[in-house]
């Protein structure tokens, strides 16, 4: 995520922050009881997770399901330039640190409408927890 703010001075001067709820009630997922996905997982090193949706049909349509999206405050991104290669150690660091507090704030507003609306989602007992 701390990607997308240095990427942010070609972008947009703000980011709209949007919650969706619902979507795991689309599809459901293939749980494999012998373990054959995840050694093949790990061979390939790659998450391989089938799912199936309406009908039972694999990697099928959804399920019809209501998913409800929350929009959240805006974050208004400063435009700064990415330092360069032969910057020094304090103007990398004060780049990092800007960098670094948009995105305390871009969680902020994910966590402010997450808990804003998930009671009228249906989801009064959720937690949001970034990891």
């Amino acid at each position: 995520m701390k990607s997308f703010f240095s990427l942010h001075e070609i972008a947009l001067p703000s980011q709209l922050v949007a919650c969706r709820f619902g979507h795991t009630s689309l599809w459901s997922i293939f749980v494999d009881p012998f373990g054959i996905l995840e050694a093949l997982s790990l061979k390939l090193n790659t998450s391989l997770c089938p799912f199936y949706g309406r009908w039972g049909l694999p990697l099928g349509p959804p399920r019809r399901k209501a998913v409800t999206v929350a929009f959240g405050e805006p974050v208004v991104c400063p435009s700064v330039p990415r330092p360069a290669r032969d910057a020094t150690d304090q103007q990398r660091a004060e780049y990092d640190a800007i960098v670094a507090e948009q995105h305390k704030k871009m969680l902020a507003s994910f966590k402010g409408a997450f808990d804003n609306h998930k009671v009228a989602a249906g989801e009064k007992c959720s937690e949001l927890q970034f990891v």
